[in-house]
């Protein structure tokens, strides 16, 4: 009996069981029923133009959220699909960067090459729009990469097309060409024309950067025909401006004018395009004074395109206006107007980093006869040589990062393997604990680590000036070992030896304190002396000190070591003799909290400024020097006294 009860027991457990399975089986597929309604109606919500953006961005994540829950691969693709395109529309960049990540990790998971190549589209125009062209370049390189794959023309056409674009804008324009024939040979196929416009456009921008008149007209025409055919007037308007830009560069100032002319009158197409409005007033009135038109109705044209940019905060157009500008009162004879507004341009070019412009900048103020031109031309040519390292560099640049994104590839690959592995042993670990553990120790360690950089950058500084000073002294050592085996060069050497001496006693001076940025400025100037006076003993001098007690910048002091140096060394050339009774007296005096007042003074032969000039190029590397501190400098001969006097004023 015991053993049927037994049996019956089992049998009911069993059926238990099944019926339970059964239950929990349409259970589930109850809940999927209603998630998929839910997404459904979450990502119809996210579709709706009508709705406010930011709730049409929540709809698809919740779309998601839920999506992940039951497992649907195609509500899950379509629910990231739509997050990125709403987030990116509302430039919500928080959720954006939160998603595509998942979005790439999803696509390569499922091998799904069209969301991959989606999501590199976005990503790459939400960092284009950031100004971020670098990571916009890498999208927009892999975008290509799997259009190609999917054999889908247009779209891999226009990611090319971007790539040249910003290639372009970076000065590679060699590259940039090679990208557009590339882009050229997909567009050329398609329907969609608009982007083969572009090619041709940027193709003539290009040709215009490299003086190539002729072809940069025949791209420039290519594009504006298409754009005719198009009819989109904002277009049109932009291609007849680059052709004009064409002729004005090319000098024929009479073409320029008569593309543009008529559009000038068409107000309506301007109403939303306030910035190509100012483009077309700007370009058409410089080029009217280029040709000769110095009418005041230019400069209120000018300065109409001036304010149009200001409101508008165009900041690239704002600065090509106040070149225009300048170029307008330099050409009717106000000279000093005129480089008001192209210290202005150089200047918002500098906190632009539009090196092009501030060179545009620099070019108009060195042809200036108003001002001194030397600094500008300086500057200029600097520039100009740092800009074509710069140029030949950026090809390689871009390379880079086609190369980068290629052999990547297969680490990230391995990467996801990885993560599959990984997830599995996440899931049955205590998380929570070991992300407290970490965040901890992290808060911790960064504590640690600012404390140890400050004492670490003090102890490279002091290393640092410990090393200098010993190159110095070699130095010194060699001299002294070249002027024993070459005496027909002893004074050239003693120069050299004065400088490197005068640059050594900083560096010890900084190695024993404890301060490694500032020194005091009276120890070292008389350290400097006594070196200096060292090397001269045949000469008898009597010495007057009489300064303040003060620490500056140690770089600032070494400058004032040189020129006090230079001014020594040229004393005992011209000034001091066996025959004279020799005076040298030093004042330093604090004048204020920011004014130091520095005066040398010697006594002897008499010894003007102009033995300076006439002698080599002494006044010329102390004026050079003083300079580099802006301070005032003064060196005369005073007959009164009969001393030779150098006066250094600084803030």
């Amino acid at each position: 009996m015991k053993v049927y009860l037994k049996i019956i027991l089992l049998i009911f457990t069993i059926c238990s069981c099944f019926n339970y399975r059964d239950n929990t089986t349409r259970t589930q597929k109850s809940t999927t029923v209603i998630h998929t309604d839910s997404i459904s109606y979450y990502l119809g919500q996210s579709k709706i133009d009508s709705l406010e953006l930011k709730r049409r961005v929540l709809s698809a994540e919740k779309a998601y959220l839920l999506s992940t829950k039951v497992n649907i691969d195609t509500l899950t693709r379509k629910s990231l699909k739509q997050i990125l395109k709403t987030s990116y529309k509302y430039g919500d960049r928080s959720i954006f960067f939160k998603y595509y990540p998942k979005s790439i990790s999803f696509s390569k998971i499922k091998n799904d090459t069209a969301l991959r190549a989606s999501t590199h589209n976005y990503v790459a125009y939400f960092y284009l729009r950031n100004d971020d062209m670098d990571s916009a370049y890498h999208h927009f390189y892999n975008g290509s990469k799997f259009y190609k794959h999917l054999r889908d023309s247009f779209s891999t056409g226009k990611m090319l097309a971007n790539m040249a674009i910003i290639q372009k804008n970076r000065g590679d324009y060699v590259g940039s060409e090679s990208v557009c024939a590339e882009a050229l040979s997909y567009l050329s196929n398609t329907t969609n024309r608009r982007y083969l416009a572009s090619v041709y456009n940027n193709i003539g921008i290009i040709s215009n950067e490299l003086m190539k008149y002729n072809k940069a007209l025949s791209y420039h025409n290519e594009a504006y025909n298409i754009r005719k055919e198009l009819k989109d007037n904002i277009l049109i308007i932009q291609s007849l401006n680059n052709i004009s830009v064409v002729y004005k560069r090319a000098g024929n100032y009479a073409k320029a004018i008569k593309t543009l002319d008529t559009l000038t009158y068409n107000e309506d197409t301007f109403i939303d395009n306030q910035r190509d409005k100012a483009r077309i007033i700007d370009n058409l009135s410089h080029a009217r004074l280029l040709q000769g038109d110095k009418d005041l109705k230019i400069l209120r044209k000018l300065e109409e395109a001036l304010f149009i940019r200001e409101k508008e905060k165009d900041i690239s157009g704002l600065i090509v206006s106040l070149l225009n500008i300048a170029d307008y009162y330099k050409v009717v004879g106000q000279e000093n107007i005129a480089n008001e507004y192209a210290i202005k341009a150089r200047e918002l070019s500098k906190r632009q980093g539009n090196y092009r412009d501030i060179l545009n900048s620099l070019k108009f103020l060195s042809l200036s006869s108003t001002i001194d031109q030397t600094p500008f031309i300086k500057a200029y040519y600097k520039l100009a040589d740092s800009l074509e390292l710069e140029k030949n560099n950026v090809s390689d640049h871009f390379a880079l990062i086609r190369y980068e994104s290629d052999t990547k590839e297969e680490e990230i690959n391995k990467a996801i393997k990885k993560a599959k592995i990984q997830q599995r042993k996440i899931k049955e670990k205590t998380t929570l604990n070991i992300l407290l553990v970490i965040v901890v120790i992290l808060v911790l360690f960064t504590i640690f680590l600012l404390r140890r950089s400050s004492r670490t950058k003090e102890k490279l500084y002091k290393e640092f000036n410990h090393r200098t000073r010993n190159n110095l002294k070699n130095i010194i050592h060699s001299i002294y070992r070249t002027k024993k085996k070459h005496s027909g060069s002893s004074e050239i050497l003693n120069d050299v030896e004065g400088i490197t001496q005068s640059q050594l006693l900083i560096y010890s001076i900084l190695e024993k304190q404890a301060d490694s940025f500032h020194v005091d400025l009276k120890d070292y100037l008389q350290e400097l002396f006594r070196a200096i006076i060292g090397q001269h003993q045949d000469i008898n001098l009597d010495i007057n000190y009489q300064m303040d007690t003060f620490k500056i910048e140690a770089e600032r002091a070494s400058i004032i070591g040189l020129i006090c140096n230079e001014y020594m060394t040229n004393a005992y050339k011209y000034a001091f003799s066996e025959k004279k009774n020799n005076t040298f007296t030093t004042y330093l005096k604090k004048e204020t909290r920011y004014k130091v007042l520095l005066i040398l003074e010697t006594s002897g032969v008499k010894w003007t400024p102009e033995i300076l000039i006439n002698n080599g190029s002494g006044l010329k590397i102390i004026s050079s020097l003083a300079d580099k501190i802006d301070s005032k400098l003064n060196i005369r001969y005073d007959d009164k006294t009969g001393k030779t006097i150098l006066s250094l004023q600084y803030k």
